[in-house]
C-alpha cells in the first residue's frame, strides 16, 4: 500500500523507513508469494495491474477491520481535538506521512494543525494554547526528543563569512535537534 499511496517506490521507502532496494525485494518477495505479477514497472513509472488492484482492495479492507476489532476490544473509538503545531521545515517531510497513516485510523480525532517557526510554537505550547509540537528544541534539557536531522547551510562563493570564506555541507557534523514540547 506504501507504494501505491507514495507513488513510487522511493517515496514508499521514505515512509517506511527502509531503502528503495528493501522495499523493491518486499514487492518481489510478494509477487512471488502471491504467483502474480502486482506493478507494472516501466521506466518512470509504477502501474498496479488488475491483480494489485485486487490485493491493495483486500488489504485496505483488511487494516480497517483490524482498526475495527482494536476498537471493540480496546475501548471506544478516540475522539476530540489535537492542536498540533510544527515547524515549516518539517510539514511536508515528517508529518504529511504520518498524518496520512493516523487520519484513517482515528477518523474522531480532528486535528487543528498551525504551522510556525519553532520559535513561535514553543511559548504556545508552554502557555497551553497547543496540545503539542514538532520542532526545533531551544535546549537538550526540553521536551521529547525524537530524533537527529543533518543541518546543511549554504552560502554563495562571494558570501564572506567572518572575514573567512566558509562552506558547510553534509559532511559537516552539525546536528539540528528535533523533539516534541508537551
Amino acid at each position: 500500500m506504501a507504494v501505491v499511496d507514495a507513488g513510487s517506490l522511493s517515496g514508499a521507502a521514505h515512509e517506511v523507513n527502509r531503502s528503495q532496494s528493501a522495499v523493491s525485494m518486499q514487492m518481489k518477495k510478494l509477487e512471488a508469494a502471491l504467483g502474480r505479477q502486482l506493478l507494472s514497472r516501466g521506466p518512470r513509472h509504477l502501474q498496479l495491474t488488475a491483480d494489485g488492484q485486487t490485493l491493495l482492495s483486500y488489504a485496505r479492507r483488511m487494516l480497517a477491520l483490524h482498526a475495527e476489532t482494536q476498537a471493540a476490544f480496546h475501548g471506544e473509538e478516540l475522539t476530540g481535538r489535537i492542536r498540533l503545531g510544527v515547524a515549516e521545515d518539517y510539514a511536508a517531510r515528517y508529518l504529511t506521512p504520518l498524518l496520512k497513516r493516523f487520519s484513517p485510523r482515528y477518523a474522531g480525532v480532528e486535528i487543528e494543525l498551525t504551522c510556525e517557526q519553532s520559535t513561535a510554537l514553543i511559548p504556545r505550547v508552554r502557555s497551553g494554547d497547543l496540545d503539542l509540537a514538532l520542532v526545533s528544541r531551544d535546549s537538550p534539557q526540553s521536551g521529547t526528543f525524537l530524533f537527529k536531522e543533518p543541518m546543511v547551510g549554504w552560502a554563495h562563493r562571494s558570501s564572506n563569512c567572518g572575514g573567512e570564506t566558509r562552506y558547510l555541507s553534509p559532511s559537516t557534523k552539525a546536528q539540528a535537534w528535533l523533539g516534541v514540547m508537551r
